[in-house]
């Protein structure tokens, strides 16, 4: 249901650009699932799966709804040849007063790049850890996922 929503939503909104103008959409893909942060100082909770289809709504249901993620890094750098740990990742999920709230499920999603610069088919995203394959610059997307809830934040990242 939300996917066949999403759909809807996305080719309504590509269509109301002006005639003539070009709608240039990021295409970005999943990564990981997690949570947030549990601390100003702690990484994520990042694995291929998280939770089980049945459970999601109960999760969901005893998170915090955050008004924004907090990426405490600027920018993060990864190595060619090496696997990159989600969990360096620490994004704090805030309510509306900038307080920080208990850790809430997120996705983690990777910039499409032509040709790859991350190995992401599923065996590769074992432990939380992103297989590196090349160099090049691309950026995180973290994003809430459960319902109700849609807020994300960037997170540039740069392969030597």
């Amino acid at each position: 249901m939300r996917c066949v929503l999403f759909l809807v939503l996305a080719g309504a909104l590509s269509h109301s650009a002006p005639a003539g103008a070009s709608v240039q959409e990021e295409s970005y893909a999943i990564a990981a699932e997690g949570l947030t942060s549990a601390g100003e100082q702690r990484g994520i909770k990042a694995a291929y799966r998280m939770w089980a289809l049945p459970d999601f709504d109960a999760v969901c249901a005893a998170a915090p709804k955050p008004s924004t993620l907090d990426a405490r890094q600027p920018a993060v750098a990864l190595k060619v040849g090496e696997r990159f740990p989600l969990t360096r990742l620490v994004i704090i999920a805030r309510d509306a007063a900038g307080r920080a709230l208990a850790p809430v499920p997120i996705a983690i999603e990777v910039e499409a790049v032509d040709p790859p610069l991350l190995n992401l088919r599923s065996d590769a995203r074992a432990e939380g850890k992103l297989q590196v394959l090349r160099r090049g610059s691309f950026r995180f997307r973290v994003r809430t996922t459960c319902e109700g809830v849609s807020v994300s934040t960037l997170i540039p990242a740069t392969i030597k």
